[in-house]
C-alpha cells in the first residue's frame, strides 16, 4: 500500500489472495477510503516495483510458496536473483 497525495491509500495486491481480501474487508471497517489496484491485471510500473525492491520487505516480493513460483522454469527462479523487475512485471 502506499498514500496518494489526497489521503486516499492505494493498496496493490491480487484479485485472487485472501490475505489481499481480508486487509480490503479490515480498511472498509476502519472506514479508510482506498484505491485497489490487481497487480496481475492492472500491472505495475518497473519505478514502482524498484523501490520496493530496495526497501526491507523486498523479500516478501516474490511468493516461493505459490503454485506460480512452482511452475516456474529453473531459468526463471534465477531472474527472481539477477532480473526481479522483468519477473514480476
Amino acid at each position: 500500500m502506499s498514500a496518494k497525495a489526497a489521503g486516499t491509500v492505494v493498496m496493490y495486491g491480487l484479485k485472487s489472495c485472501d490475505t489481499c481480501r481480508k486487509a480490503q474487508a479490515w480498511l472498509r471497517q476502519q472506514g479508510v477510503e482506498f484505491d485497489y489496484r490487481d497487480v496481475r491485471a492492472d500491472g505495475l510500473e518497473a519505478d514502482r516495483l524498484e523501490q520496493w525492491l530496495a526497501s526491507d520487505y523486498a523479500a516478501q516480493l516474490i511468493n516461493r510458496r505459490s503454485t506460480t513460483w512452482r511452475q516456474l522454469t529453473e531459468a526463471d527462479k534465477s531472474r527472481a536473483e539477477t532480473g526481479p523487475v522483468s519477473l514480476l512485471q
